[in-house]
Formats: C-alpha cells, sequence, structure tokens
C-alpha cells in the first residue's frame, strides 16, 4: 500500500492518473463532508453505506489496475529482453 506522500508524488512526477485523481477527490469530498458535519452539529455523524461502498470499489479499481498495470509491464519487459 502506498504511504499518502508516495501517492501524491505521483502527480509531481509525471504519473498522473485518472483512476489516482478519482481517488483523491472521492476521499477529500467524503471526509471533507463528514468532517464538516460532524463539526457544524457537534457530534460524530454516520457515514452512509452507499458512500462506503463506493469508496472501497475506487480503491479496489485503483489496487486491480496497479496489479495488472505491473504485471504487463513486467511482461513487457521479459520480452524486450528475451529478444
Amino acid at each position: 500500500m502506498e504511504t499518502f506522500t508516495t501517492f501524491l508524488a505521483g502527480f509531481f512526477k509525471g504519473k498522473q492518473s485518472m483512476t489516482r485523481l478519482c481517488l483523491l477527490i472521492a476521499t477529500l469530498s467524503i471526509f471533507g463532508t463528514w468532517s464538516y458535519t460532524s463539526i457544524d452539529k457537534k457530534e460524530l455523524q454516520p457515514i452512509s453505506k452507499d458512500l462506503i461502498m463506493a469508496y472501497g470499489l475506487i480503491v479496489a479499481g485503483k489496487t486491480s489496475q496497479a496489479y495488472v498495470e505491473k504485471k504487463y509491464n513486467e511482461k513487457l519487459n521479459s520480452t524486450e529482453i528475451a529478444k
């Protein structure tokens, strides 16, 4: 699992990813809204199961994309070496 600094460093190293951006926006919007409403009402508010499920799908998509990309690059590199 990537640390937050490694996660953000991808933007500055030219590794922009639409999935990474979507994950970042989802994280900030969900937890930003939750913290705002919790502070406004002065008590912790529940987070909707639908939001948790949507966030989980985005995280799973990013994880599977990174895995498939890594395997593809390994296969590509091994075929280039074999030539």
